[in-house]
């Protein structure tokens, strides 16, 4: 598997999933400058976009005002959309043009995104994500039959067992994907 990005480093046991780990090629240049954290999808960023995401944490992470070209090298977005991204940005007083470039505003991701609404968005979806894990769990602990223990080296044949016919649905609250869909 030349070439692959990925690879599974461990299989299901259980209640534990696959694992995987990510693998960067060695050809691919180092960049000069110095390594970032990078942060997941906020929720502010939900509504307001990916591209302003990645034009947010630019401006985050620099040191002194940004010029568009320097944002558009940073995030590697096309040009239009970098424009887009800082209107939508500086519209909601996250970022501000000065004389240098374009640096953050003042405004708040997290009043933003109360703003938004998406902050309830995200409870309402990580409270599905843990009512789905529950009911997973349990189907997984009655595939196993009583009194037999699974050894940590020993895999168990959960394909063997089928889940229930029809158990209706997983949980009373219906969200499909993890983005809310636009209005």
């Amino acid at each position: 598997m030349d070439g692959a990005l990925i690879r599974k480093t461990a299989a299901a046991r259980g209640r534990e999933a696959d694992t995987y780990q990510l693998i960067l090629p060695e050809q691919q240049p180092v960049r000069s400058r110095p390594r970032h954290r990078v942060h997941a999808v906020r929720p502010a960023f939900r509504e307001l976009g990916l591209p302003a995401a990645f034009v947010y944490e630019s401006l985050e992470q620099a040191r002194e005002a940004l010029r568009v070209p320097e944002i558009i090298g940073a995030t590697g977005i096309g040009r239009s959309t970098v424009h887009e991204a800082l209107e939508t940005l500086a519209s909601w007083g996250l970022a501000r043009w000065t004389v240098e470039g374009w640096v953050l505003g003042t405004a708040s991701l997290k009043t933003c995104a109360e703003l938004l609404g998406v902050i309830e968005t995200v409870m309402q979806q990580q409270g599905l994500y843990t009512r789905q894990r529950r009911i997973w769990h349990a189907w997984l602990e009655n595939r196993q039959p009583p009194g037999r223990i699974v050894l940590p080296d020993e895999t168990y044949p959960y394909w063997l067992f089928e889940p229930p016919a029809d158990t209706g649905p997983p949980c009373d609250l219906d969200i499909a994907w993890a983005w809310p869909v636009p209005r």
